[in-house]
Protein backbone atom coordinates (compact mmCIF):
# COMPACT_ATOMS: atom_id res chain seq x y z
CA UNK A 1 0.00 0.00 0.00
CA UNK A 2 1.37 3.03 -0.90
CA UNK A 3 0.24 5.30 1.59
CA UNK A 4 1.05 2.85 4.63
CA UNK A 5 4.64 4.53 5.00
CA UNK A 6 2.79 8.04 5.21
CA UNK A 7 0.01 6.91 7.72
CA UNK A 8 2.51 4.88 10.05
CA UNK A 9 4.62 8.32 10.58
CA UNK A 10 1.58 10.62 11.15
CA UNK A 11 0.50 8.46 13.85
CA UNK A 12 3.90 8.31 15.62
CA UNK A 13 3.10 11.41 17.65
CA UNK A 14 -0.21 9.79 19.02
CA UNK A 15 1.90 7.46 20.82
CA UNK A 16 3.49 10.07 23.00
CA UNK A 17 2.52 10.65 26.55
CA UNK A 18 0.22 14.13 26.71
CA UNK A 19 -0.44 13.76 22.84
CA UNK A 20 -4.12 15.42 22.83
CA UNK A 21 -5.65 11.93 20.97
CA UNK A 22 -3.32 9.30 22.59
CA UNK A 23 -3.25 5.87 20.44
CA UNK A 24 -3.07 2.56 22.66
CA UNK A 25 -3.24 0.34 20.06
CA UNK A 26 -4.21 -0.14 16.43
CA UNK A 27 -3.80 -2.61 13.63
CA UNK A 28 -6.02 -4.74 10.85
CA UNK A 29 -8.80 -6.96 11.80
CA UNK A 30 -8.67 -10.51 9.71
CA UNK A 31 -10.71 -12.87 9.05
CA UNK A 32 -11.05 -15.43 11.47
CA UNK A 33 -9.26 -18.22 8.86
CA UNK A 34 -6.34 -15.73 8.78
CA UNK A 35 -5.01 -17.61 11.53
CA UNK A 36 -4.66 -21.15 10.45
CA UNK A 37 -0.93 -22.39 9.37
CA UNK A 38 0.05 -21.12 5.86
CA UNK A 39 -3.52 -19.48 6.09
CA UNK A 40 -3.25 -15.94 4.00
CA UNK A 41 -4.14 -12.76 5.96
CA UNK A 42 -7.43 -11.38 4.69
CA UNK A 43 -8.05 -8.08 6.31
CA UNK A 44 -12.09 -7.04 6.56
CA UNK A 45 -10.89 -3.97 8.56
CA UNK A 46 -9.22 -1.75 10.93
CA UNK A 47 -9.43 -1.32 15.18
CA UNK A 48 -7.48 1.65 17.02
CA UNK A 49 -7.50 2.23 20.49
CA UNK A 50 -7.75 5.85 21.01
CA UNK A 51 -7.57 8.03 24.38
CA UNK A 52 -9.11 11.42 24.61
CA UNK A 53 -11.22 14.22 26.50
CA UNK A 54 -13.96 13.82 23.82
CA UNK A 55 -15.43 12.15 20.93
CA UNK A 56 -15.13 14.96 18.89
CA UNK A 57 -11.13 15.24 19.29
CA UNK A 58 -10.98 11.58 18.47
CA UNK A 59 -13.07 12.40 15.54
CA UNK A 60 -10.75 14.66 14.11
CA UNK A 61 -8.04 12.95 14.52
CA UNK A 62 -9.09 9.90 13.16
CA UNK A 63 -10.71 12.60 9.81
CA UNK A 64 -7.22 13.75 9.52
CA UNK A 65 -5.65 10.56 8.88
CA UNK A 66 -4.47 9.78 5.07
CA UNK A 67 -5.94 6.22 5.44
CA UNK A 68 -9.42 8.39 5.66
CA UNK A 69 -8.78 11.46 3.71
CA UNK A 70 -7.65 8.94 0.75
CA UNK A 71 -10.41 6.29 0.67
CA UNK A 72 -8.36 3.06 2.29
CA UNK A 73 -10.50 3.44 5.50
CA UNK A 74 -14.30 3.06 4.23
CA UNK A 75 -16.26 6.32 5.48
CA UNK A 76 -20.05 4.64 5.87
CA UNK A 77 -18.48 2.02 7.91
CA UNK A 78 -16.36 4.27 10.61
CA UNK A 79 -17.84 3.67 14.21
CA UNK A 80 -16.56 5.72 16.90
CA UNK A 81 -17.50 4.48 20.57
CA UNK A 82 -16.89 5.22 23.89
CA UNK A 83 -14.84 2.59 25.98
CA UNK A 84 -14.27 2.53 29.64
CA UNK A 85 -11.63 -0.30 30.62
CA UNK A 86 -12.14 -2.56 33.71
CA UNK A 87 -9.26 -5.02 33.31
CA UNK A 88 -5.67 -5.59 31.71
CA UNK A 89 -3.05 -3.08 30.72
CA UNK A 90 -3.09 -1.65 27.60
CA UNK A 91 0.74 -2.43 26.87
CA UNK A 92 0.97 -5.38 23.89
CA UNK A 93 3.64 -7.13 23.25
Amino acid sequence: MAIREQHLQEALPTLESGAEVSMKLGGAVLTPESLNDGGSRKMVGSMLLLEAESLEAVTKRVESDIYYTSGVWDRSRLVILPYVKALGTTTVS
